[in-house]
């Protein structure tokens, strides 16, 4: 969990505000937020689904709502209430208290959430000039989004492969979408409120100096609205089921290397079409961070590529990617963004490993930061 997250969960959104003040008065005015990277499995064998340029409606501050009079601070106090009540119980019984429970989170906190929008829906919040612009600016990816959580609810948080073929199908379900106005209706708003809140928080950081670091995984969940919006981008079989999934091979520190299992990308697709999908997802991240930083860079040259099924990473293969292809044209649809925020020659920040040229992905318009043993 990062410093952000700790503060935005536990302390408020004010407190985030007096860290930037805090931070103002340090040299290297730099923060890595990896706020957007999905959670993994959590307790009860539940995931936090959000797209990979979404925000986690987990970190949102609840003392915001109180100054929004969506909540009361009875409400708020209640629900502490009960989180601490619940990490006392977990002490008694011994078990860890050091970590954040998203389990119980994810259980409990969006019930809160849920009064908050009530309130919002009350006041006609929906018809404010804010809420329509979030709402046109976000067209490309907010109405799948509502409908895959709104979905997800419906099948109790179950994969989306295994629902209803009418459900598996993006086509097919976008048909059937009035049915799901009102639950859609909630996620949208847990987006723009969200939103709201972190730029007004990233203005406040810009006009002090201070960039933030974005931190962006390379590949994204199977069971993610990523997925199933675009499920040809993607190397899966007729059932949505991957083909194979992402790992590391084995080395001398994993006899069995590491299997990620996340699903490869279909990448001979993605150059056809120019890397559409790739460039919406960065163009999103953009409007998050000052400056972002690509995980696993080496991903780009060459992946590992592993069988769907396998419990370990030991008949995994080397593939070839896109490499340096998919960074020019990156570069290309976002030359004034790079400009206008860096003050300088356009750049992606990454960390890569020595078997990428560094020279060659050194190119005009990208510039690297390489971690070498």
């Amino acid at each position: 969990m990062t410093v952000w997250q700790i503060v935005a969960v536990v302390l408020g959104s004010e407190a985030l505000f007096k860290f930037i003040e805090w931070f103002f008065d340090r040299k290297d005015r730099k923060e890595e937020n990896p706020i957007l990277k999905e959670l993994a499995e959590i307790r009860k064998d539940i995931r936090l689904l959000d797209k990979a340029t979404c925000k986690n409606f987990l970190v949102r501050c609840l003392a915001d709502f109180e100054k929004g009079n969506k909540l009361s601070d009875v409400e708020i106090e209640r629900f502490w209430e009960q989180y601490h009540h619940y990490i006392n119980e977990l002490k008694e019984n011994k078990h860890n208290t050091k970590r954040v429970d998203y389990g119980w989170l994810f259980c409990n906190r969006y019930l809160v959430l849920r009064r908050a929008y009530a309130r919002f829906l009350k006041k006609k919040g929906c018809e404010s000039e804010e809420y329509r612009r979030f709402a046109r600016a976000s067209k490309s990816w907010l109405e799948d989004y509502s409908l895959f959580m709104a979905l997800k609810v419906q099948y109790n948080h179950c994969s989306w492969n295994n629902w209803a073929e009418d459900h598996k199908d993006v086509k097919r379900a976008r048909k059937q979408k009035t049915q799901y106005a009102e639950e859609m209706g909630f996620w949208k708003w847990i987006q723009f409120e969200f939103d709201s809140q972190w730029q007004a928080l990233k203005k406040y950081a810009n006009k002090k100096g201070i960039v933030i670091i974005g931190d962006m995984p390379i590949y994204v969940a199977h069971d993610s609205m990523d997925v199933w919006q675009h499920p040809s981008q993607f190397l899966l079989d007729e059932s949505y089921n991957p083909t194979v999934v992402a790992g590391c091979p084995p080395d001398g520190f994993s006899p069995d290397g590491q299997l990620w299992g996340n699903p490869i990308y279909n990448w001979k697709l993605m150059q056809e079409d120019g890397f559409k999908w790739w460039k919406n997802r960065v163009g999103q991240c953009f409007k998050l961070y000052d400056i972002l930083r690509i995980d696993h860079f080496r991903g780009f040259a060459g992946y590992y590529t592993i069988p769907f099924g396998d419990s370990t990473a030991r008949n995994g293969w080397w593939e070839s990617a896109p490499g340096i292809e998919l960074f020019k044209t990156i570069n290309q649809a976002f030359p004034k963004y790079y400009s206008e925020v860096l003050d300088k020659e356009p750049s992606i920040e990454a960390v890569a490993s020595p078997e990428i040229d560094i020279k060659k992905i050194s190119e005009k318009g990208i510039s690297m930061i390489a971690i070498v043993p």
